[in-house]
């Protein structure tokens, strides 16, 4: 029985809830009160009080040995560890966790005869975490939007400065506590530093929970990257050192990131292939947890505080609300709306209007119509959030004259706290970009969702159905359900699965509670114009929710920077222009923006030029090492923005370049290391542990051309020009016109290899089912950094399944002469290959029978640079040379006679420009010659084809090409055109009408035929023509058409008719340099990637491999490719 195990780590408890995998319904659910069953740590609510007024923290050695408790419970109900397939979580949001220095050694270290506890009590620089209660930070939220903009930074990061924001918290550290600042190693979420005790290695912030920092950008590059302007201000001077403690960038909420640690594997019975997918925060979980699958669904959350959230297709950030990625859909947006007077404000109603009682309650919300005859009402007993009313609080009630009275009748009263609370709802949802016009449903959960006549207020504010789940736990059964979205998404095509198709596997039971009355909906439409009036006229009242918020002066005074009477001086002299105009706003943001844009300039200028100093510098610095240990490496040891490229630069844990494993196999005076040996060298103490693939990692984010997914190449690099990048999975559907990738669910399993030995589990349910379809299941390489569409296998690569090895791959052991370059006129280099006997035994797939169920990969490569390689398992279908010739389009006589008249007019400029010494600058391959024999089969031509971006007229048969290809033994050398190399895969040809005609209308002993210019023609020896009936020598063969060196007896067979005995091998590859399309040419189908055809290191070009035994579930140590 294969479970998802999802936990919440929320701000008074830790939980835990699995689901079965094949309904997607709760099995087991556990928790820890961290009042009640820690109560040594002295929480109220989980929470600490401090002496900084507002300030509010959690003990972070609480939540570590709350997972000691959680963990020895379930072990005790003898849960079944072993049979969790994938887990995720949820952290409260807006908490922060600071590690200190030597922390990510801690983690790989982990002791699995001890609890975690007393091993991590030295892992944190601070114990005290500030979380989301914590409102201390009013003059941080001030300096940071007089920096950036009020309206910039909610733009950029999907809200603006909230006190309660992690980044507001960390900038008021890096002020206060600038010694545990330095003493800082990296700095976690809550939801992400729950996530490295689970990997063994820092985990990054999944782009959801990082969008509740004011750190993030939101909108540019799927939110994967960190907002420099908000950085700057939230550390002057210091934003290098920032992104280094927060890691280099996000990652997609529904990434899986490695595997369990082995600490828990050993500990408590974890399956070592079990997979950890990005935690979250706990909103966005409970997103996932009650269902809701595409942008119209809606949950609203009614307790102590009323929460709004929503999927939306596209954002718009403003000053109320906040916009989050989409925890569940990498391609949309989570609006969220927090209205802070929740149950506070009706419970009041309740007790002094209704006598305590909910009958009451609902009996004079009944005596009531839509739209309370006008009446309005705003009920902030305490300060609101939404709309912002800084520490101003109060009540403000509006007659159906907009006159404001002191109080209500009570059934008005009853409906105005109900009404005027959904309507606030509304309103501000059009604020962050979700259209209420698009809403289709409403899933209400939390305490008041019992009380059907507020759920029928809702339906009618809405004009939608009103649903209601019995659901406890939303947050970690959101994280169970994610985690199984995160591994069905390994296993699907691109990498991603859509969450409303993962939830047709299961089902979760929805009670309608309301339906909105007829002409409701039209009621409060034209009601929610004066209710915005009046809540202007409300906020204006409390001084737009700004009456505490600090002028520039002030926050200035307070900040301890080097040119801080300068900047005072500058706000003088802007203060003193102002005077008399009108009362200064307070914020003085437009005054100072210029200021801080220079400041930052002049900033960013210092920091390129040190950079730029440090890279030319000929000797060692003789400064101390400064990234020591740090996970947040470049190559070698230094932070991914501040790369020194230094000599003396030290690694992971202080190692020095001559650390063999990090050294480059190639003798080379510089520091850059194999990118492989950089996770071995953190793992060295334990080896086998736990893999964070993002630790060391230089992310890299590439659009396809061709399928325009933005590709996350993780540790993998590519340098070639961007418009030409195809991503892997692209060049993997189009490397194979024999065997094509199913187009539904073919794409079994698509990763990254980032180290020379890696783990993975296929699950082959279907197999019987897929081999009597004639499927098989297909295992393709290449590398990435490269425009070729070949397949490329490591030097020398072990593949194992369930402990038997499959196939393997050696060093070539035999030199072949270098192969004749037809273009060139020069001598390849000699290509190592191997003897078609020897690759047989090498590569033969053996003959052990795998059962169609669960199958344990292991690979094992040995290559001078294992990082950078694509791995995919396909399931593939055989297409036969008729399936195939079905895709190749037709061109009409006059289409391709005006092609030809182009072709020779090149020439004839060709030829001008030769006699005039400008031969470089045309060439064409053409000549007034065409020849009617087929270049494969020297015989006359059968269905004339040839290339869409040929430069010739000669034609070639359709028949003889397949067959010459589905017979080569070099994998990598299929598909190139005869004459000139072209790489020509079936939507590539065309069908030339032209000589079809020309052959249709000569003898059948005629060879060639003479073109004119007009593209008329005429056979040689005809008027005005030789005929010429000798062969052609060697030497024009030669030059005519390149050698043939892999077409060999079984061609014959295969012309005749046979099919080639299918072993599921083909022969090794001979790599040869030849020109391909641009992916834009136009074409029927996919093209190959532009660019050279440079000769890959020996044994490049090994065939495909059918592992016609194995499939999808993605374990081990690697990551998927393509978002």
């Amino acid at each position: 029985m294969a479970l998802y195990l999802g936990f919440d780590s929320s701000t008074q408890s830790l939980k835990a809830t699995a689901v079965r995998a094949a309904d997607l319904q709760v099995f087991k659910r556990y928790v820890v009160n961290f009042d009640s069953e820690l109560p040594h740590f002295k929480t109220s609510g989980g929470m600490t009080a401090s002496d900084v007024p507002a300030r509010v923290t959690s003990p972070v050695l609480m939540w570590i040995e709350a997972w000691d408790l959680l963990l020895s419970k379930m072990k005790s109900d003898s849960f079944p560890f072993a049979e969790v397939v994938a887990t995720s979580g949820s952290g409260q949001q807006h908490g922060s966790v600071y590690w200190a220095q030597g922390a990510s050694r801690m983690l790989t270290e982990l002791d699995p005869g001890q609890a975690l506890a007393p091993q991590l009590n030295g892992a944190f620089a601070r114990m005290e975490s500030p979380i989301w209660a914590d409102s201390s930070t009013g003059a941080q939220c001030a300096r940071i939007e007089a920096a950036v903009g009020r309206q910039t930074l909610a733009k950029a990061t999907g809200s603006r400065a909230y006190e309660r924001f992690t980044g507001m918290q960390i900038a008021k550290l890096i002020e206060e506590e600038p010694v545990m600042y330095e003493k800082c190693e990296h700095i976690s979420l809550v939801s992400s530093a729950m996530c490295s005790l689970f990997l063994g290695a820092y985990a990054p912030v999944d782009t959801s929970d990082g969008s509740g920092t004011n750190l993030n950008n939101l909108q540019e590059l799927g939110g994967l990257t960190w907002y420099d302007p908000a950085l700057a201000a939230a550390a002057p001077g210091g934003a290098a050192g920032l992104r280094a403690r927060l890691g280099p960038g996000l990652c997609e909420s529904h990434r899986a990131l490695g595997s369990v640690a082995p600490y828990f594997v050993k500990r408590y019975g974890f399956s070592p292939t079990c997979l950890v997918v990005a935690w979250s925060g706990d909103n966005p979980c409970s997103l996932a947890g009650l269902g809701l699958q595409a942008p119209g669904d809606v949950a609203v959350s009614m307790g102590t505080s009323d929460t709004m959230f929503a999927m939306m297709a596209s954002a718009s950030p403003g000053e109320d609300g906040m916009v989050l990625r989409n925890p569940v859909d990498p391609n949309s947006y989570m609006g969220m709306l927090v209205f802070k007077n929740g149950s506070l404000a009706r419970e009041q109603v309740l007790k002094t209007v209704c006598g305590g009682q909910w009958e009451t309650w609902a009996k004079m919300l009944a005596e009531t119509q839509p739209g309370n005859g006008g009446s309005i009402g705003f009920y902030f007993h305490s300060p609101e959030i939404t709309p912002t009313t800084g520490d101003q609080s109060g009540i403000f009630r509006f007659d159906g004259e907009e006159k404001e009275v002191g109080s209500f009748a009570p059934s008005t009263e009853v409906r105005a706290v109900v009404e005027g609370k959904f309507l606030a709802m509304r309103a501000f949802a059009q604020g962050i970009g979700m259209d209420p016009t698009e809403v289709k449903r409403i899933i209400a959960t939390g305490g008041a969702s019992s009380n059907k006549a507020i759920l029928q207020v809702l339906a009618d504010v809405f004009g939608v159905p009103v649903f209601t789940l019995d659901q406890s736990d939303s947050a970690s059964l959101g994280a169970a359900l994610r985690a199984g979205h995160g591994l069905r998404c390994l296993s699907s095509e691109g990498g991603f699965l859509s969450f409303a198709k993962f939830l047709s596997g299961g089902s979760i039971d929805y009670k309608l509670a309301a339906q909105p009355a007829a002409g409701a909906k039209e009621v409060y439409t034209q009601l929610l114009p004066r209710f915005l009036k009046l809540q202007e006229k409300v906020l204006s009242s409390l001084g737009h929710g700004s009456a505490k918020r600090q002028s520039s002066r002030e926050v200035i005074s307070r900040w301890p920077c080097p040119d801080r009477a300068e900047r005072l001086q500058a706000v003088a002299a802007e203060d003193g222009r102002a005077a008399g105009a009108s009362k200064p706003s307070g914020r003085g943001r437009s005054s100072h923006l210029d200021w801080n844009l220079r400041f930052r300039v002049g900033e960013l200028i210092q920091r390129l030029a040190q950079l730029r100093a440090d890279q030319t510098s000929d000797g060692p610095s003789s400064s101390p090492p400064r990234y020591a240990g740090q996970m947040w490496l470049c190559d070698f040891g230094a932070p991914l923005i501040d790369c020194p490229d230094d000599p003396s630069c030290t690694g992971p844990g202080g190692r020095s370049a001559e650390d063999p494993a990090a050294r480059t196999t190639k003798s080379s005076p510089s520091t850059r290391t194999n990118r492989s040996a950089v996770p071995a060298l953190l793992r060295r103490a334990q080896p086998g542990a736990g893999v964070s693939l993002y630790a060391a990692s230089r992310q890299q984010l590439m659009r396809c051309v061709r399928c325009q997914a933005l590709c996350n190449l993780l540790h993998g690099r590519y340098s070639d020009n961007p418009e030409d990048f195809w991503c892997p999975l692209c060049r993997f559907k189009v490397m194979d016109p024999f065997n094509m990738v199913v187009e539904d669910g073919g794409v079994l399993k698509l990763l990254m290899v980032v180290e020379p030995q890696f783990e993975f589990t296929l699950d082959l349910p279907d197999l019987r089912q897929w081999r009597r379809e004639g499927k098989s299941v297909e295992v393709r390489m290449l590398r990435v950094n490269s425009t070729k569409v070949e397949q490329v296998w490591p030097r020398q690569i072990h593949v194992f399944a369930n402990g038997i090895e499959v196939f393997s791959v050696h060093p070539p052991e035999e030199r072949c002469p270098g192969l004749w370059d037809s273009r060139s006129g020069e001598q390849q280099p000699d290509v190592q290959i191997l003897k078609s006997s020897q690759l047989a035994k090498k590569l033969r797939v053996e003959s052990c029978p795998l059962p169609g169920g669960r199958n344990d990969i292991t690979v094992q490569m040995v290559d001078d640079d294992c990082v950078g390689f694509a791995f995919v398992a396909l399931l593939t279908r055989y297409q036969s040379t008729e399936e195939m010739a079905e895709q190749v389009e037709s061109v009409g006589v006059d289409v391709a006679r005006k092609r030809v008249c182009e072709l020779l007019a090149k020439q004839a400029a060709s030829a001008r420009a030769g006699e005039l010494g400008n031969s470089e600058d045309l060439v064409c391959l053409t000549s007034e010659t065409l020849k009617l024999r087929c270049p494969i089969t020297m015989e006359r031509v059968q269905e004339p084809v040839r290339g869409d971006l040929c430069q010739h007229t000669q034609c070639f048969s359709l028949n003889a090409y397949m067959t010459s290809n589905r017979n080569m033994g070099a994998f990598n050398r299929r598909w190139l055109c005869p004459l000139c190399t072209q790489t020509l895969r079936p939507w590539d040809l065309r069908r030339d009408a032209y000589v079809a005609e020309v052959l249709s209308s000569t003898p059948r002993d005629a060879e060639e035929v003479l073109v004119n210019s007009d593209g008329s023609w005429r056979t040689a020896g005809g008027d005005g023509g030789v005929r010429d009936d000798s062969p052609p020598s060697d030497e024009t063969l030669q030059g005519e058409r390149p050698v043939i060196t892999n077409v060999e007896a079984g061609l014959e067979s295969s012309l005749s008719g046979q099919e080639p005995e299918d072993c599921g091998l083909s022969g090794g590859a001979l790599p040869v340099e030849s020109p391909v399309k641009a992916p834009g040419s136009p074409s029927s189908g996919p093209r190959t990637p532009s660019g050279p055809r440079r000769t890959e290191e020996p044994g490049c070009g090994r065939p495909r491999l059918l592992l016609d035994k194995l499939s999808p579930e993605n374990y081990g140590y690697l990551d998927p490719l393509c978002t």
